[in-house]
């Protein structure tokens, strides 16, 4: 079994801790249950797609309960919140919709999905102007605000060295400078507050619980 196998890697010191990649609360409640420490679970979350971020969730409560903190990825939604988005073509910001904005609320269509999202890339562009920062910097900040008190944690993709059109003469490539602007400003309470709104996370709507997955933790004879 792979978590019999890390954990023995942690008593024998080649690891320090152990992580595990979007686990639903029923998955992470069996391995608990079965005295596997966990220290964080990387979750998706972003403008888009925020169940998972809510507090008041299943995986949020779990989180809570069991002192694990959250590891949040595709932050930007795969792009989708970036001021170079705007020149991609609508095929492939609907298939980012696919891959980084599966929201479980009610906005199920794509016509809705593109509503919601250009409600919310307008309103970036609009605290952009008013922060004089970039739209990724603004999504960033929103999760960072959101999830100080957590003890969450962010992960953003950033390519080392050049990019192809540095290697054509083209701008420089500068990512990992601008991702630094995150740190250079505050979101004002009413802004977050519209993020939020616009976003779905501060709705009351109900949400149903995670589906069931069929992995018994306690069947000893399948550990290594």
């Amino acid at each position: 079994d792979v978590f019999d196998s890390l954990f023995e890697m942690k008593r024998e010191g080649l690891i320090q801790s152990i992580s595990t990649q979007n686990f639903p609360p029923s998955l992470l409640r069996s391995a608990l249950s079965c005295g596997f420490e966990i220290q964080s679970n990387s979750i998706v979350g972003n403008l888009m797609n925020t169940h998972n971020l809510r507090s008041d969730s299943e995986l949020g409560i779990l989180c809570s309960e069991q002192e694990l903190s959250r590891h949040i990825s595709a932050p930007l939604g795969g792009g989708l919140f970036t001021d170079s988005i705007s020149q991609s073509s609508k095929k492939k910001i609907e298939a980012l919709f696919g891959m980084c904005c599966r929201d479980k609320s009610s906005v199920v269509s794509t016509s809705q999905k593109w509503a919601k999202y250009q409600s919310i890339k307008n309103t970036l562009h609009e605290l952009s102007q008013k922060y004089q920062v970039s739209c990724e910097s603004i999504s960033l900040r929103w999760l960072l605000q959101m999830n100080e008190e957590a003890g969450d944690s962010i992960i953003v993709g950033s390519r080392l060295g050049m990019d192809l059109r540095e290697q054509q003469g083209g701008s420089p490539y500068n990512r990992q400078s601008d991702l630094r602007e995150v740190f250079t400003f505050a979101l004002e309470d009413d802004d977050m507050e519209l993020l939020g709104e616009l976003s779905g996370q501060s709705s009351s709507q109900d949400f149903p619980p995670e589906g069931d997955h069929q992995i018994d933790f306690s069947n000893k004879a399948l550990w290594i």
